[in-house]
């Protein structure tokens, strides 16, 4: 009965929006048979979206998420090549594929996170996957503060994407321990109120949860899994309730410090 009226609702849905918004319905028509394990229908939508709405990204990114999720990754590799061959500026193309260049290896994924730099040096997500890159030998070279830095540069470019809140959160307790201080991060995610990102959705619960809640949980769930042997009923920090003393740096200064990272990087 709930398919039937999700299909008759995207249906009209699909008549009744401007020709420019079909691409959105059409997504969801897709996510509707991927939730009924028709994963050939649900592809075989995205693939005539993708030609009749070449100019939308977010298609071409659905169809990257479709074979991540039934844990094809070569598939979701060459749907990532393919969409970056027509929308070179999107970020978020770029950041799921260095995402997924962590299964052919980490030189890969440098290699691809500095192409990127080429062309959206100012991608939140970008940076925020360069960052993970850094992280993920933490047991052998956690590169901690390079990874801060590159972190730093996601919130400051892309503050709504929640992901590089909880990154940096991560960051934070590997080099603190788990009593570390994470008051001031949680009131600047607070402030930039962001709204997307995989870890952010996981850990945001209902529509109506703030950013503080998801902080909060986020904390809790990290603390627990990096640290078992914490009590887990010790009192979170106090959020200030301004963080005026310890405001971000400009655009520009940002601008210039991923610049030269970036020049770093390349070299």
């Amino acid at each position: 009965r709930h398919v039937s009226t999700a299909q008759s609702l995207l249906f009209r849905a699909y008549n009744e929006v401007p020709l420019k918004s079909r691409a959105v319905v059409l997504i969801e028509c897709a996510r509707l048979e991927e939730v009924r394990g028709r994963l050939a229908e649900a592809r075989g939508i995205l693939e005539r979206t993708k030609r009749e709405a070449r100019q939308e990204w977010k298609v071409f990114l659905e169809a990257v998420l479709l074979e991540m999720r039934a844990g094809d990754a070569a598939a979701a590799l060459r749907q990532a090549r393919e969409a970056l061959r027509i929308h070179r500026a999107t970020g978020r193309l770029w950041a799921v594929l260095i995402q997924l260049c962590r299964f052919v290896g980490r030189p890969q994924q440098q290699r691809i996170f500095a192409e990127a730099l080429q062309e959206v040096p100012k991608s939140g997500e970008v940076w925020c996957e360069a960052a993970r890159i850094k992280m993920q030998a933490m047991h052998r070279q956690l590169d901690a503060q390079r990874a801060r830095l590159y972190l730093n540069f996601a919130i400051q470019f892309t503050p709504q994407y929640g992901d590089s809140f909880l990154e940096l959160l991560r960051l934070e307790l590997l080099t603190q321990g788990p009593e570390a201080d994470t008051a001031l991060l949680q009131q600047m995610c607070v402030n930039a109120e962001p709204n997307y990102g995989t870890l952010w959705v996981y850990f945001k619960e209902t529509p109506f949860d703030t950013p503080g809640q998801v902080f909060a949980r986020a904390k809790a769930s990290l603390r627990k899994h990096l640290f078992p042997d914490f009590p887990a009923d010790r009192q979170l920090p106090v959020v200030p309730s301004s963080s005026s003393d310890s405001a971000p740096p400009s655009s520009a200064a940002t601008a210039a410090a991923a610049t030269t990272a970036a020049a770093t990087t390349a070299a």
